[in-house]
């Protein structure tokens, strides 16, 4: 990811009580806009449990694999963040709790 910056968005979800994020029995990963890893919420909290860093290890190995993704120019990639950060203070949508969702399940 040296050199060819993305932005992430790391979404965590509780089946069982929405409002209980931190609790997660799914996660999604979000790399420009683009699903490119889910979980289980099991997984998650193994992998915080040995560190944080093993998380965002995992991430890392995820986006640097995936395909698909585009070179941002730094325009672009101001712009993403800039999305990303406005969608972080929109109201939940649909019931799904989760901060910038969309309507239709898997998208960002």
């Amino acid at each position: 990811m040296e050199g060819n910056p993305h932005v992430l968005q790391l979404n965590m979800f509780n089946d069982d009580d929405p409002g209980d994020w931190k609790n997660p029995t799914r996660w999604s990963l979000y790399a420009d806009g683009v699903e490119i890893a889910t979980g289980d919420g099991a997984y998650a909290r193994d992998c915080f449990r040995e560190s944080a860093e093993a998380f965002r290890d995992l991430c890392r190995g995820v986006v640097e694999g995936a395909g698909g993704l585009l070179d941002l120019s730094d325009r672009e990639y101001r712009l993403l963040s800039a999305a990303r950060e406005i969608a972080r203070h929109e109201a939940f949508d649909n019931g799904t709790h989760v901060f910038g969702a969309s309507s239709q399940p898997g998208r960002a």
